[in-house]
């Protein structure tokens, strides 16, 4: 029997195989009904599954088709060809092997002609559905890391990659598969893995833009999974490399204010280049003077103590950025708290200090 190795789930996969395996044993004890009941089940679960990562439709609006009407959408779709359709017609649903209404069930009456007709049926659908994903659908999530992760030049290509991954696998892309790899990359001993890690951050990123809202919002709604979850290390590797403030967009008001609180408080241990990364965008989504300052303090505070240029030029940049998003009120605010601070290091004598702030204030006002 033809495999159903195009099924990107594997849970799903491993359940159509089971099937599979029973619809042998059925027609081997001459269970024809049985043998016809699976046939028509493995059909319509595997046409389900090829309309589903086509976007042809969603799951849920799936399983309120019949069969017939499954047909119907590939005829559509090009998924099947016209003999293959044509013989398609034979076919009863298999709930009216099972249905509670005694001339539906009579009229159902199944034969060894009829299962050994619905099972060669299957073979071809299965054929024809995989040979289609084949042509339209080239790439899995897989391949496409594994591409990524072996040649530093696919992030050259990465949107036409994905262009070539159906909206399933681009969902396991963002939701299983790069962060999975990226974790057993980071415990490895791979001289090239920091190299790696980055390819993957920007994967991630370009996979996320090619995502359609809902998986935008499933995607953020799993960042806060993650936080409630997961170690320190897990949350805190994910926030480093996958999450920005713009996502919180995708997110609940409450929902935003848990993330927000937590990347404060990352904010106030250490302002690292990651961080600095993640934080593009935040000022939207910051909507009281505690907040504002949870934000802006922790990365003003940090220029004093910043040896390295870069990491310095790249905070102001951050700060100039995010303060020109802000509201009026909380420009207002942040304006007097830095006059203070800066007021303060004139006290107490920290002229460079003192003089960096000056210039920081200035570029805000400019």
């Amino acid at each position: 029997m033809a495999t159903f190795d195009f099924i990107s789930s594997d849970e799903f996969r491993a359940s159509l195989e089971r099937d599979a395996d029973e619809l042998v044993r059925c027609m081997k004890a001459g269970a024809w009904k049985s043998a016809h009941v699976m046939a028509a089940s493995l059909i319509q679960a595997t046409l389900a599954d090829y309309l589903i990562s086509s976007g042809t439709r969603a799951e849920d609006e799936l399983t309120r088709l019949n069969i017939t009407q499954m047909l119907e959408l590939c005829r559509s779709e090009q998924a099947l060809t016209p003999r293959t359709l044509e013989l398609a017609t034979f076919l009863r649903s298999y709930s009216d092997f099972l249905s509670p209404s005694k001339r539906t069930r009579l009229e159902a009456a199944a034969d060894e002609t009829g299962a050994r007709i619905a099972q060669a049926l299957l073979e071809i659908v299965i054929n024809e559905v995989s040979g289609r994903k084949r042509e339209t659908l080239q790439y899995s999530a897989e391949q496409v890391l594994a591409k990524v992760q072996s040649d530093p030049s696919a992030v050259a290509i990465m949107s036409h990659l994905l262009r070539r991954i159906s909206r399933a696998e681009l969902e396991r892309l963002l939701t299983h598969v790069i962060p999975k790899t990226y974790f057993e990359v980071a415990a490895s001993e791979d001289a090239q893995k920091d190299e790696i890690i980055e390819r993957f951050e920007l994967c991630f990123r370009a996979a996320l833009e090619f995502a359609p809202p809902e998986l935008k919002r499933a995607v953020a709604v799993g960042f806060l999974r993650i936080l409630e979850n997961e170690s320190e290390y897990v949350v805190q590797s994910y926030e480093n490399s996958f999450f920005r403030a713009a996502d919180l967009q995708f997110l609940e008001e409450e929902e935003r204010g848990i993330i927000k609180a937590h990347f404060f408080a990352s904010l106030s241990k250490q302002v690292t280049l990651p961080l600095l990364n993640a934080a593009a965008g935040m000022a939207e989504f910051l909507t009281t003077e505690e907040e504002s300052r949870a934000f802006f303090v922790p990365l003003v505070l940090s220029l004093e103590s910043q040896t390295e240029r870069s990491l310095a030029e790249i905070t102001e940049r951050r700060v100039t950025d995010e303060y020109a998003r802000l509201s009026g009120p909380l420009r207002k605010s942040i304006r007097a708290w830095m006059g203070r601070v800066r007021r303060a290091y004139e006290r107490e004598a920290r002229q460079a200090a003192a003089a960096a702030l000056g210039r920081l204030q200035a570029a805000l006002a400019g």
